[in-house]
């Protein structure tokens, strides 16, 4: 690390948590707040009032800018984008524990169909406000999204959901369904209703650390096992 990134990277110590690694290349604005031990990887920008949770992965020529809250120990893949350009109304949150592949994008915005002009250009030029019409968009917790899909603004992907490879969601997916295609539809879904019901009683995405190391057993054991999934020992479930 050179002595003027070096400089740089002290002046962000505070705003940033402790022994987040930064590679050649990557960028962070002054107005981004990571937690603890967070990488940015070759190539990734980072900008806006990002805020992530500890042990996010910003894998190379990633960009996620504008209002967006990451959660603990999510994987952001190669080339994913992450935008949101009109403010707190359109928050894009994204959950614990999430795996995105390749080149996922995510857009808080989207163009307006129903106005004069498509285009976000025109605002600035015209002078007005474009009105939002979708709002935040929401990714559950332990969500899983296939290389190069895309999640439409104001859409809501529950706990547990996968978005398989190259497709497009334009609406609400519930919790531990698998969807696919364009635009996507349900493929499937990861488990029944009552394991369903069990995994979101348990918030496990909640549990410490060391709660996750004292119940091993609750993530090795298939879905649908017909033993049945025991209760979390010890520790808040």
């Amino acid at each position: 690390m050179g002595l003027g990134l070096r400089v740089w990277w002290n002046r962000c110590a505070l705003r940033f948590g402790g022994k987040c690694s930064l590679a050649h290349g990557a960028y962070v604005d002054a107005m981004v707040r990571l937690g603890h031990h967070c990488q940015l990887r070759t190539g990734t920008r980072v900008t806006g009032p990002v805020t992530t949770e500890d042990h996010v992965v910003f894998c190379e020529h990633s960009v996620v800018s504008g209002t967006v809250d990451i959660g603990r120990m999510t994987w952001l893949g190669v080339g994913s984008v992450i935008v949101n350009a009109t403010g707190p109304q359109t928050r894009i949150s994204v959950g614990r524990y999430c795996s995105f592949g390749p080149h996922v994008v995510i857009f808080g915005n989207t163009h307006r169909l129903d106005l004069a002009a498509t285009g976000f250009i025109v605002e600035a030029e015209a002078n007005f406000s474009w009105p939002d019409c979708r709002g935040p968009t929401v990714i559950g917790h332990d969500v899983w999204v296939g290389a190069h899909a895309f999640i439409a603004a104001g859409t809501t992907i529950g706990h547990g959901a996968v978005i398989g490879a190259n497709a497009v969601v334009t609406k609400d997916v519930a919790p531990y369904t698998i969807v696919g295609g364009v635009p996507a539809r349900i493929l499937g879904h990861r488990c029944g209703d009552a394991e369903r019901s069990r995994l979101l009683e348990s918030e496990w995405w909640n549990w410490s650390p060391a709660e996750l190391k004292m119940n091993g057993e609750f993530f090795t054991r298939p879905l649908n096992d017909a033993r049945g999934r025991r209760s979390p020992s010890g520790g808040q479930p």
